[in-house]
């Protein structure tokens, strides 16, 4: 049987779920999401947790201390690497067994693949910058594969 599995990615939403991200998720029906950082509002987490397991990180706007700066999310047999700023890694990727790095902060949405590790940033859903829409992201799992795909607001 081929299975897949979709994971929801957001970053940035400083204490707002807008309609649309909301919608997207439950209809796309995440089994996971990811949340990197910048959430705003704790009550945020709960109701991402409604819709799915949720695996989150602080970001600068954030209070450190209430949650984690950096997490791995192990979804299915994947191991996604999770923090807010790209330039604040702290692990070797390949070398830690990660097949993505979820990452945020810079609001604005982005798919780079190098040495065979998925660096992805889901954008901003209510603040975005560089001329882009509202956006977040998924990835499908399918057959030990990552396809991803970033999810504008209409």
């Amino acid at each position: 049987m081929n299975s897949v599995l979709m994971i929801g990615l957001l970053s940035d939403t400083h204490g707002h779920l807008p309609r649309f991200v909301h919608d997207g998720l439950t209809d796309l029906l995440v089994t996971h999401i990811i949340h990197a950082g910048d959430v705003g509002e704790p009550n945020l987490l709960a109701e991402l947790q409604r819709i799915a397991p949720t695996t989150w990180v602080c970001g600068n706007m954030d209070s450190r201390s209430i949650g984690p700066k950096s997490a791995v999310a192990e979804v299915g047999d994947s191991h996604l690497y999770v923090l807010h700023n790209l330039y604040d890694i702290d692990i070797d990727p390949g070398a830690a067994g990660m097949c993505a790095v979820v990452h945020g902060h810079l609001h604005e949405p982005s798919i780079k693949w190098k040495d065979k590790i998925l660096y992805i940033n889901p954008g901003s859903c209510v603040y975005p910058r560089g001329g882009h829409p509202p956006s977040f992201a998924v990835i499908r799992v399918q057959n030990d594969r990552l396809i991803p795909e970033i999810i504008f607001k209409d």
